[in-house]
């Protein structure tokens, strides 16, 4: 039986469509010389789409309270609803069939829950005031929890079970930690080109790395401090490498800047921050980030990173100025958002279709 939450809706919207190249179409290197990745000329633009499915307490009473981050496992929708401590499962049907998890300290408890991945046979939190992962069967069962560096931004599960989170040793990206959560230092990070950026061998700031591995257990991480995308093998040795097109990277970092001087500081070192890194059920990447012009994601081919903007129509951004990435994954065509405490899917189709 799934407990009561605080009412709000699963709504649908978007279409992608297609228009010129918006940015950084030229050569360029980017920080430290890293090459550009290729921004290919079709933009995919989002466009409210009629309403087709809606959980609302009119429909069923069952609602979100302060949503955080969502994946798919199988046909099951898995969400993070923060505020109460919680994954909440949805069917196919979009019906709310299980929660798992509760408010506290002990095994099978979350606090300050704000990062999930799934595995078929595995759900995974990340507790920021528990400074911790824990780990869920898909009947709710608790598996395992350990302990992980203070301060971690993300997470994501590898192929093989295996778990990369951020590490904060000034040499390495990640720690891979393996079933037995033994942790191991992976990816080291590249301090020449941080040496030749001018940001020191070991940077201030080392936060706010995004992850996401693809089928072949490729790593692939964000680093804003680089304002880009590095792919390591399964063994940690960096194959590849790509910056953001100026647009984007210079847009970001000014956006970043901005955050930061809200909080009192000036933002040096602090790069040029996105917010989620996922891949898709084609098993591409998407980079999300907050709007640039209406831009709000890159999905990038995870060979050469060649990239496509997806930008929102002049409609969504009328009714949501300011609307942002946040968090969200591409499934079958549609794109399923989370940002603020709403949960939002949004349709993927060719303009004027």
């Amino acid at each position: 039986m799934c407990d009561p939450i605080d009412n709000r809706r699963l709504a649908i919207v978007v279409a992608l469509g297609l228009a010129p190249c918006v940015a950084g179409c030229g050569s360029d290197t980017g920080v430290a010389g890293v090459p550009v990745m290729p921004l290919v000329e079709e933009t995919l633009v989002a466009s409210k789409m009629p309403l087709a499915g809606t959980i609302s307490p009119e429909a069923d009473g069952f609602g979100f309270a302060r949503a955080r981050d969502l994946r798919f496992s199988g046909d099951r929708l898995v969400v993070l609803e923060n505020q109460n401590s919680r994954l909440v499962i949805f069917d196919r049907d979009l019906r709310p069939v299980q929660t798992i998890g509760r408010e506290g300290a002990g095994p099978g408890e979350l606090r300050g829950a704000f990062s999930i991945d799934v595995l078929p046979d595995q759900y995974a939190v990340a507790e920021i005031n528990n400074v911790r992962i824990t780990v869920f069967s898909p009947d709710g069962s608790f598996l395992r929890s350990f302990a992980v560096p203070a301060g971690m931004e993300q997470f994501a599960y590898g192929p093989d079970g295996t778990i990369y989170v951020n590490a904060y040793d000034g040499r390495h990206y990640m720690y891979a930690v393996n079933g037995e959560s033994i942790s191991t230092p992976f990816a080291e990070r590249p301090r020449d080109l941080y040496l030749e950026a001018g940001l020191g061998e070991t940077p201030a700031s080392l936060g706010h790395v995004l992850v996401a591995v693809t089928r072949s257990g490729d790593v692939h991480l964000y680093d804003p401090l680089i304002a880009g995308l590095i792919r390591f093998d399964a063994a940690g040795t960096r194959t590849f490498m790509r910056s953001l097109p100026p647009r984007f990277r210079e847009g970001l970092r000014t956006q970043t800047q901005l955050v930061a001087a809200d909080f009192g500081g000036s933002g040096k070192g602090w790069g040029a921050r996105a917010t989620d890194l996922t891949v898709t059920d084609d098993d591409r990447l998407l980079l999300l980030f907050p709007p640039i012009d209406g831009v709000f994601g890159l999905i990038m081919d995870p060979e050469t990173y060649a990239a496509q903007a997806v930008r929102w129509s002049a409609e969504v951004l009328a009714a949501r100025p300011g609307l942002g990435g946040a968090s969200g994954v591409i499934r079958q065509g549609r794109f399923w958002h989370v940002v603020g405490d709403e949960v939002t899917v949004y349709t993927l189709q060719p303009d004027g279709s």
